[in-house]
């Protein structure tokens, strides 16, 4: 019923709740454990958003609740990670450096299920489509929608402005 959004940079820590019937969005919480809205993701109950921790550690996967309190954290397989989308109990995450980015599927405990190189240099986020990835890469200023076994582009949309840094 909702879409909910974060911020890169200041008020990262806020998420927003948009009303799509009336264009009304409000604050959902501000959360004391997210620094910048690098990624999120619905899971039918609970927010899930990419968390980097200093500059070398693995980046966490933070499960929110509405009050934007952390309930849960997965260690992703590298730090500069920016995407996430919940597939059934899996999530694919996404790494934008070093390039090229790489996409990993993983499971609630952070083991790689599989992963799959992206079709440019810089994958900011991604989403799941019926049977494919949707790709928003930064650099390449592209939307692609990926093949979600293998990474073969299904399809390629050139952005309407530069770097773009969400698709759902």
């Amino acid at each position: 019923n909702y879409i909910y959004f974060g911020i890169y940079g200041v008020n990262g820590n806020n998420i927003y709740r948009l009303d799509p019937q009336n264009g009304i969005y409000e604050l959902f919480f501000n959360s004391n454990v997210l620094e910048d809205g690098f990624g999120l993701t619905y899971d039918g109950q609970y927010v899930w958003a990419i968390k980097q921790i200093g500059f070398s550690e693995p980046a966490r996967a933070i499960q929110l609740d509405s009050n934007g309190n952390q309930i849960n954290e997965i260690i992703l397989p590298d730090h500069y990670m920016s995407g996430i989308a919940f597939d059934d109990n899996d999530f694919w995450v996404a790494t934008y450096f070093p390039n090229p980015g790489t996409i990993y599927k993983i499971n609630q405990n952070g083991e790689v299920i599989s992963q799959i190189s992206t079709p440019d240099e810089q994958p900011w986020d991604i989403s799941m489509g019926d049977a494919s990835l949707w790709v928003a890469d930064y650099w390449s200023n592209v939307i692609y929608e990926i093949d979600k076994n293998d990474g073969t582009t299904l399809n390629s949309y050139t952005s309407v402005g530069v770097n773009p840094s969400g698709v759902v």
